[in-house]
């Protein structure tokens, strides 16, 4: 409060706040800034549920893709494992699966070559016979 004396005219002049007039004030100001914080919670709080909602939808349609993936790669194994055509897979110059068929026409190959080997040393064997023979 402020008060001083004007001597020209004898006045007091007085002027001042009532305290209650500070106190409603403030409380509206916190009234506000409490509005507003709780707007600005309920927006955070809304975009965190969406983005969480969104993520889980998306998770679990990433986990049925997968699965299906999973599925599709186990027929496809399937079907190549019982095939009666040799299959092999190549990646990077490396085998990377051969079917069981294709395994077994390899051995039987080898085997064969082995055989024509061996029937090739014992053809030699009898021709450098033969030919010590008078």
């Amino acid at each position: 409060m402020f008060v001083k004396l004007f001597e020209p005219w004898g006045w007091i002049v007085g002027t001042g706040i009532y305290i209650d007039d500070v106190n409603r004030e403030i409380a509206q100001i916190t009234r506000s800034i409490i509005w507003i914080s709780m707007a600005i919670t309920l927006l955070i709080a809304g975009t965190l549920g969406y983005l969480a909602r969104t993520n889980f939808l998306t998770e679990q349609q990433r986990r049925a893709v997968q699965e299906k993936l999973r599925e599709s790669m186990e027929r496809y194994k399937k079907l190549v494992e019982a095939s009666t055509d040799g299959v092999m897979m190549v990646f990077d110059n490396e085998i990377a699966f051969c079917n069981p068929f294709l395994l077994r026409m390899a051995k039987q190959a080898s085997e064969r070559v082995e055989i024509l080997h061996q029937i090739g040393s014992i053809t030699a064997v009898s021709k450098e016979e033969g030919e010590h023979q008078p």
